[in-house]
């Protein structure tokens, strides 16, 4: 099954088998039960902080406080509001959120955050952005492998833009970074980004998430190890969701349950490496739902995958140009129309 934050589902690995992948954006296999914030756009927020207004580049250094502040938006409480970090570590708990932003100019550099099982909540953010432009470099996000609920490391939404670059991101039990809703643009660059590996209990986890309406250019990072080892959800290293003209550029995803996934109109995947040395009962390099999506110059590897490339049926005019494919039960399902293959073209030597 795919996890995904749309519109609330999710898609089971035998529904993937069965029918296209894009019915996640309409009818899903089964209700997910989870949203990560409000449904009527952005809160308010309270515009306070701890006093470091837009422009501040110094900020103070992260504390574990034991105190949370209200921000405004639905109920959730935040460690720090609207406040530059720079430097120090925290846990989370008791709080909802780790650090909140509603207003822009602030960022949040070389700080390590914790979720910790102690304290846990049924949804908790370790960075959120809510519709403010942020900047987060050099900061751990760090979950604790036995945390029991869903935990969103660094989440952009509401139409939040900004550089998400060089962070370490570990066990994240939902999504390590996530850009989603309309109007949300931001860089993920550099980022290294570790599920927990194989799992058969709690959620299944998605390395970097863009969805509803969300876009972004996704460039250089490092994913791996989000498998969901049933055959009913999976997870994904990069999942393009509901959303369009997202850009995939020269990332590293090694052992995950689907590489790249795709749902949705013009996305550009460009010069990426799959290695997946695990298996799973599926698992896929990339696959393709929605039009004009463009394969170029991809190196996709696997020791006994299943599909290298996966072309659903509601797919159009998808171009897979000069992808190199080795080590998959079959290299390329095309069950698209107008898929562009360059001929003569030998999937093993493309």
């Amino acid at each position: 099954m795919i996890h995904s934050i749309i519109d609330d589902r999710r898609i089971t690995k035998t529904c993937a088998l069965l029918v296209l992948f894009a019915m996640v954006l309409f009818t899903g296999c089964s209700e997910l039960g989870f949203q990560p914030g409000p449904p009527n756009g952005r809160g308010a927020g309270n515009g306070g902080g701890n006093g470091n207004g837009p422009g501040i580049t110094g900020g103070v250094e992260a504390q574990d406080l034991q105190t949370c502040q209200e921000t405004g938006h639905e109920g959730l409480t935040a460690k720090y509001v609207n406040t530059t970090l720079n430097g120090g570590s925290m846990t989370v708990a008791p709080c909802d959120i780790g650090t909140y932003y509603d207003e822009d100019g602030h960022s949040v550099r070389g700080v390590s955050i914790t979720g910790t099982t102690d304290g846990a909540k049924s949804e908790q953010f370790g960075v959120y952005s809510n519709g403010a432009s942020l900047d987060v470099s050099h900061t751990d996000v760090t979950v604790e492998d036995d945390y029991p609920h869903q935990f969103i490391s660094i989440g952009y939404l509401y139409g939040a833009s900004g550089s998400i670059a060089d962070n370490t991101i570990e066990g994240a039990h939902r999504v390590g970074i996530l850009l989603d809703r309309e109007g949300t643009d931001a860089r993920v660059t550099g980022n290294s980004v570790t599920g927990t590996g194989a799992q058969t209990t709690g959620w299944a986890e998605n390395g970097i998430q863009i969805s509803r309406g969300a876009t972004g250019k996704i460039s250089g990072n490092t994913v791996s190890d989000h498998w969901w080892d049933l055959n009913n959800f999976g997870s994904s290293g990069i999942i393009v969701n509901g959303s369009d003209d997202v850009h995939i550029r020269d990332n590293e995803l090694s052992n995950n349950d689907y590489s790249i996934a795709l749902a949705g109109n013009g996305n550009k995947v460009l010069h990426n490496r799959v290695v997946n040395d695990a298996r799973s009962t599926v698992n896929l390099g990339v696959y393709v739902s929605g039009s004009n999506n463009k394969l170029v110059q991809n190196s996709l590897g696997a020791d006994g995958g299943t599909w290298g490339i996966y072309v659903f049926a509601n797919s159009g005019n998808t171009k897979l140009i000069g992808n190199s494919l080795d080590g998959w039960d079959q290299p390329i399902v095309d069950n698209g129309s107008d898929t562009k293959l360059p001929p003569p073209f030998d999937p093993e030597n493309p």
